[in-house]
């Protein structure tokens, strides 16, 4: 049976080659037939399907020295799509896909596709935000409602300083996540805010320099705290 489906890659690459490549992949592709009288919800699960076709290329790229089609199997563990306008399956359209990152046999990879003159028609980046981002904000509100009472060695604000009493402890800990849930709630807007006005800027480290920044500011406003109202051995400063 043949494919119904015409693809041009923007590179072709020797699958025999082992050496390891940039994490990104560009298709130029196109539906064989006529397709102007298609509904736009049937035109929209086509090009769902299509989608699934390359977008793994990106996660295998960095990793063809040791990882390729004749020893990996691969599969889409979650595949979202989203929709901004119609467009038109006879014309030629770019889906440009990356992988920001791969790791313990899995890979994440979130892709544009475009129409001939640029128009941006569907995206997934929106998986990478809000897994990313997203899931900092759900942890910091049951860190905010949930807060260590007792010291411990697996949850909570912990460092030498603030394990050494249960003052400091409670104190460190009712400091950070109130910071942290201010911060990773502007960081989740923030980033659903630049994907609504560009989506193609959260294909790469957009959502985890958000994340990132999020965490540094928490830590430093908690620590300033802390040395504003503690020594370094953990007791609580008297107030002149």
């Amino acid at each position: 049976m043949k494919r119904p489906i015409e693809f041009k890659p923007v590179e072709v690459q020797n699958p025999m080659d082992k050496k390891d490549l940039p994490a990104v992949e560009d298709v130029w592709f196109k539906l064989k037939g006529d397709s102007k009288d298609l509904e736009i919800s049937l035109k929209q699960q086509i090009l769902t399907y299509i989608s699934d076709y390359n977008i793994l290329n990106a996660a295998l790229k960095p990793n063809a020295s040791k990882a390729d089609f004749g020893n990996t199997q691969m599969a889409s563990l979650d595949h979202s799509m989203w929709f901004f306008r119609d467009f038109d399956f006879n014309d030629w359209m770019l889906f440009s896909a990356v992988s920001p990152s791969t790791s313990g046999a899995r890979g994440l990879a979130t892709g544009n596709i475009f129409t001939r003159d640029g128009k941006l028609i569907a995206t997934d980046a929106f998986v990478y935000v809000l897994s990313v981002n997203g899931l900092i904000f759900f942890l910091s509100i049951i860190f905010y409602f949930i807060p260590p009472k007792k010291i411990n060695s697996i949850y909570g604000y912990r460092t030498h300083r603030t394990m050494q009493n249960k003052d400091i402890w409670v104190y460190a800990n009712g400091s950070f996540s109130v910071t942290l849930l201010k911060y990773t709630g502007i960081s989740f807007i923030a980033a659903l805010v630049l994907t609504l006005v560009n989506p193609g800027l959260m294909n790469s480290w957009f959502p985890m320099a958000f994340m990132i920044f999020t965490l540094l500011i928490s830590v430093i406003s908690t620590e300033k705290a802390l040395n504003e109202n503690f020594d370094e051995d953990g007791n609580r400063k008297t107030k002149k």
